[in-house]
């Protein structure tokens, strides 16, 4: 709904979409009730509801949000774009995706973080959706991206399991950024994992870190992490 939305066109819309019953009886109905004003934005009403419980829903402000999870995303920042949703919290959602209570079929035995294993794009976040509820629809959407792509056949032809690939994936993600990219830093790190040598990239480091960007200093430089692709980003 736009701002300043009358009511002959609230009403046309309630009824379009099976909220009400009848425009003429809403109208009628309203000049002895107030209509309060229509905030833009997405609203979710139930069907045939009372025209009472539709005024609370348009009163409330808009209840339906997009939520967009574009690719490189780690945990830390789609927790952070969720907990700007109203009903859902920063910290809660992190914990959540850390702790092992929604799980990925393409885990490792051992490990409950979700880096890497959320599907990316826009997605409709609804009122009374939970936190466990999103963070399940983002695994079920990765798991769907990632059988598109033949997962697991593309791993194997690499020598790595799927859990070793996306966490390659990631990292490409991170450090490449845009698309012509991407090619080239995929061979590098596929190329020094296979000579046993250290990835020395920006990305791994930051993440080593906590940190999801950056200048990465001297002194960050030293940080030790992982030469093998064990930990992952989303």
């Amino acid at each position: 709904m736009s701002p300043g939305t009358g009511i002959n066109q609230l009403a046309s819309s309630l009824e379009a979409k099976g909220v009400i019953g009848s425009t003429l009886a809403y109208r009628i109905w309203s000049q002895v009730h107030s209509i309060p004003a229509v905030q833009s934005g997405s609203y979710a009403f139930n069907r045939n509801d009372s025209f009472a419980d539709a005024n609370r829903v348009i009163a409330g402000g808009p209840n339906v949000f997009p939520l967009d999870i574009p690719p490189g995303f780690t945990v830390s920042e789609v927790a952070a774009r969720v907990g700007q949703l109203p009903g859902h919290q920063q910290a809660a959602f992190a914990a959540l995706a850390a702790g092992g209570t929604v799980h990925s079929p393409w885990q490792p035995v051992g490990v409950t973080s979700l880096e890497g294993l959320l599907g990316t794009g826009r997605y409709v976040v609804v009122p009374g959706e939970s936190d466990t509820d999103l963070l399940t629809t983002m695994v079920d959407r990765f798991d769907n991206q990632a059988n598109a792509l033949g997962l697991t056949s593309g791993s194997a032809a690499l020598g790595l399991t799927p859990y070793q690939l996306i966490t390659v994936a990631s990292i490409v993600q991170k450090e490449g950024v845009i698309e012509k990219n991407l090619g080239p830093v995929a061979r590098v790190i596929l190329n020094r994992l296979h000579d046993d040598m250290p990835l020395q990239m920006d990305s791994t480091v930051l993440f080593a870190l906590g940190r999801d960007g950056g200048l990465v200093t001297s002194k960050d430089l030293q940080t030790q992490t992982p030469t093998t692709p064990t930990s992952t980003r989303a």
